[in-house]
C-alpha cells in the first residue's frame, strides 16, 4: 500500500489518466495539468473526496473549505 502522500504534482505531456486503483491512495494535496473534460474532472473528484484538488491552476475540491464547511 502506498500513502499517506502530503502532496503529488503530475504534469501529463497530453490527457489526464488517473487509474481507478489510485483512488485508493491518501493523498492530502493533488495538482495536475493536462488535457481533461468535465466527466473527467468529476470522476477524478469523486475518486479523492478528501484531497484539495487542483486541475489545470482551477481547484476542484478544497479539504479545508469542506472540513470548516466555509463556503464562497
Amino acid at each position: 500500500m502506498i500513502g499517506p502522500i502530503r502532496s503529488l504534482n503530475i504534469a501529463f505531456t497530453d490527457s489526464i489518466q488517473i487509474p481507478d486503483k489510485m483512488g485508493a491512495v491518501e493523498i492530502d494535496r493533488f495538482k495536475m495539468s493536462g488535457a481533461i473534460n468535465q466527466q473527467g474532472i468529476n470522476r477524478i473528484a469523486k475518486m479523492f473526496p478528501k484531497s484539495t484538488l487542483i486541475i489545470n491552476g482551477n481547484t476542484v475540491n478544497d479539504t479545508v473549505k469542506a472540513i470548516f464547511n466555509i463556503h464562497q
